[in-house]
């Protein structure tokens, strides 16, 4: 577990293969994801593979890297920010005791020592993807992607991390 972590799960009634198929296509990842303007695997899609994300706003992709690949399960990314760590980890388990399809799960952290920084700097933008995620997920799993939710515009720029420009004094 991450110093920081959001994580956000939902019951729905579809397939493991539904909703892999949208975990392991990156030019997918956009459809689910609405902070994502772009994403393309560098390798194959497989632990050590790297995967490059393009975020909305964003002059430069992030490089994530797959750590933990468990086909229809589970698979984990990371990138590494300055001090930090930011992982996301997507799982689907079939839930037997419902008989609802299956129960699938986002946790997005952060570790290092600088995570806290990030956290107060990403963490509020985060909170909100988190549940945006299951809700389209959900929509395109069972084929209603004429109703995908619209994504709240990102939240504001902290002060702290604006561009200086420094010229002669």
């Amino acid at each position: 577990m991450g110093a920081w972590q959001a994580r956000s799960e939902r019951q729905i009634l579809t397939t493991p293969a539904a909703i892999w198929a949208l975990w392991e296509d990156p030019a997918r990842w956009a459809d689910w994801n609405p902070a994502i303007a772009t994403a393309t695997i560098a390798d194959e899609f497989a632990v050590g593979g790297s995967a490059w994300i393009l975020f909305n706003g964003r002059r430069r992709p992030l490089r994530f890297q797959i750590v933990v690949l468990e086909p229809q399960h589970r698979f984990v990314d990371e990138t590494r920010l300055p001090g930090a760590r930011l992982g996301h980890e997507h799982r689907i388990e079939v839930d037997y005791d419902q008989n609802y399809g299956v129960r699938v799960s986002h946790r997005i952290y952060l570790d290092g020592p600088l995570a806290r920084f990030w956290a107060w700097r990403l963490g509020p933008q985060i909170e909100r993807d988190v549940e945006l995620f299951l809700d389209r997920e959900a929509l395109l799993a069972i084929g209603a992607a004429d109703r995908l939710p619209e994504a709240e515009p990102p939240l504001p720029r902290c002060p702290l991390t604006r561009a200086v420009k420094r010229g002669p004094s």
